[in-house]
């Protein structure tokens, strides 16, 4: 027979309250899951698709987000409208105008942070195609394709308050670039919908980077359409002041990558010629070639 030590009993006391929290926090993610099949029964039954995008770790997302279960169905329904009215872009997950030109769209995931989140740039110098339709389909592929290649890991430990944590992104709007012919605010109004609706707390930062005079009128134009939580994860600076800071949150080599980037699309010559894998930056891309000729191998 095993009798607890006086130790044992205390580190079962103290573990006690958390595990009643990791409890009550899957209790509340599963009946949000249910409401939400039940919600859509009637009209739009949910698929294997949609099942399986409503991880923990999304359904964390809107639990933490308001107090009740109504408050949290209410914000849910909006992103899984949005989710079954684009079913085969979400599934398919490749952008149609890059695969007829490659150099349509240059938004990329280049590397993760730190802390392991994701880090996106692009440059505003660079697309061939700037269009509403095509600007949100690149956006929504490039997005659900780095939360599918690069899923959250069993591993990580739950939050204090029992949730996953979630996977997070940084946006580099680099502006060099900008001019009237990116004035259409339904091209913004569009990325908002998806950074505040569809990948709702994903937003860690937005670094805007070199913005030119002109830009400030488009910028008084669709500020107001952000909300305050968006608006507050801006920060408006240049590839000088923001060096040290990019350093000190990426790491050196993807920091220097990224500065390297913007260098090269500040040399017309270089813009002339200028390829890229569509999604994914240089050392990124060469980094999954290698994973795949091993898997391979």
């Amino acid at each position: 027979m095993r009798f607890e030590s006086s130790c044992d009993t205390f580190s079962n006391k103290m573990d006690d309250p958390r595990k009643a929290v990791i409890k009550r926090a899957a209790e509340m993610r599963e009946d949000l899951r249910i409401a939400a099949r039940r919600y859509f029964s009637a009209t739009s039954p949910l698929t294997d698709q949609e099942e399986k995008w409503m991880t923990d770790e999304i359904l964390g997302i809107y639990v933490r987000a308001r107090q009740t279960p109504a408050e949290r169905l209410d914000i849910l329904i909006p992103a899984m409208k949005w989710r079954i009215a684009n079913r085969t872009e979400l599934k398919s997950r490749s952008c149609p105008y890059c695969v007829a030109n490659p150099l349509s769209h240059d938004a990329r995931l280049f590397g993760f942070d730190l802390e392991g989140d994701f880090v996106f740039m692009n440059c505003f110098q660079l697309p061939h195609d700037i269009s509403v339709d095509s600007v949100t389909r690149h956006m929504t592929c490039l997005m659900e394709s780095a939360l599918a290649e690069y899923p959250s890991s069993p591993s990580i430990p739950l939050g204090d308050d029992g949730h996953p944590k979630a996977r997070q992104w940084t946006f580099i709007f680099d502006l060099h670039g900008f001019g009237l012919r990116y004035y259409d605010p339904r091209v913004t109004l569009r990325l908002l919908e998806l950074f505040q609706v569809v990948h709702r707390a994903r937003v860690k930062k937005f670094f805007v980077l070199d913005s030119p005079s002109i830009f400030w009128g488009f910028w008084n134009m669709v500020k107001p359409f952000m909300n305050a939580d968006t608006a507050a994860k801006i920060v408006f600076s240049n590839w000088e002041r923001s060096g040290r800071h990019l350093e000190k949150e990426f790491g050196t080599p993807l920091a220097a990558e990224l500065l390297d980037e913007a260098m090269e699309n500040r040399d017309p010559n270089r813009v002339a010629c200028k390829r890229w894998t569509t999604f994914y930056g240089s050392s990124l891309h060469q980094a999954r070639t290698r994973n795949l000729m091993l898997k391979g191998s």
